[in-house]
C-alpha cells in the first residue's frame, strides 16, 4: 500500500514490515519495543505454529526458511515434547522397577 493509501502490486519491503511491527509493539504497550523487527514474525511463528501441531516442511513454507537445521532451532522448544519416547517409558512405570520387585 503507498503512502496515499492505494494497493499496490508489490509486497512490503523490509522496512515498512519493521515499521509496522514495531509500531503494533509500541502500541500494545509490550515493554521493550523498540528491539521488536520484522524477524519477530518469524521467531514468534514458528513456535506457536508448532505447538499447534504444524510440522516442519509447513513451518518452512511460511516462514520461508531455507534451512531445515535453522528452522528446527525455531521449533525445537515447542516440540521438545511432543512424540517424546521418554515420556512412555515413564508412563509405563520407571525402568527396572519390575526386576527389583
Amino acid at each position: 500500500m503507498s503512502k496515499a493509501g492505494r494497493l499496490s502490486a508489490q509486497g512490503l519491503s523490509d522496512k515498512a514490515v519493521w515499521q509496522l511491527v514495531r509500531e503494533a509493539a509500541r502500541g500494545a504497550g509490550i515493554e521493550g519495543w523498540e528491539r521488536f523487527s520484522e524477524h519477530s514474525l518469524r521467531a514468534g511463528l514458528a513456535p506457536a505454529a508448532g505447538e499447534a501441531g504444524a510440522d516442519l516442511a509447513q513451518v518452512m513454507r511460511q516462514t520461508p526458511h531455507r534451512s531445515a537445521e535453522v528452522a528446527l532451532g525455531y521449533l525445537r522448544p515447542a516440540d521438545l515434547w511432543r512424540n517424546n519416547p521418554t515420556q512412555g517409558i515413564w508412563a509405563a512405570g520407571k525402568p527396572g522397577e519390575a526386576d527389583r520387585a
